[in-house]
């Protein structure tokens, strides 16, 4: 999938949104699928967002457990994402951020 969203082109304060996001799934197997977003700011030339993630289905199609990893550039944050959901009532989500290796590698 894919979108482009803009708001007010001609705005003379300089706060022009401009962006394209797109989102990819490649289904493994049955329980098995991989998934790729992205978030690319076009006024500024830069990635503002991206994210991987494995989703693994369990055999009675009634939860599922997603690993990812995403980065935002700003804030400039890079974080593991860990979310187990029950289909139709809702999920528990746990994200650890990490600074980049500028930081040295240190946790948060």
């Amino acid at each position: 999938g894919a979108t482009y969203s803009f708001i007010d082109p001609f705005n003379p304060d300089d706060s022009t949104t401009n962006q394209l996001r797109g989102n990819a799934e490649l289904v493994l197997t049955d329980r098995i699928k991989f998934g790729l977003y992205s978030q690319y700011d076009l006024v500024r030339s830069t990635a503002i967002e991206q994210a991987v993630a494995l989703r693994f289905v369990s055999a009675c199609n009634c939860w599922h457990i997603d690993l990812g990893m995403s980065k935002t550039t700003n804030p400039d944050n890079q974080r593991i994402n860990i979310r187990f959901a029950l289909t139709g009532l809702g999920d528990l989500a746990q994200g650890w951020m990490y600074r980049n290796a500028a930081m040295m590698g240190q946790t948060q």
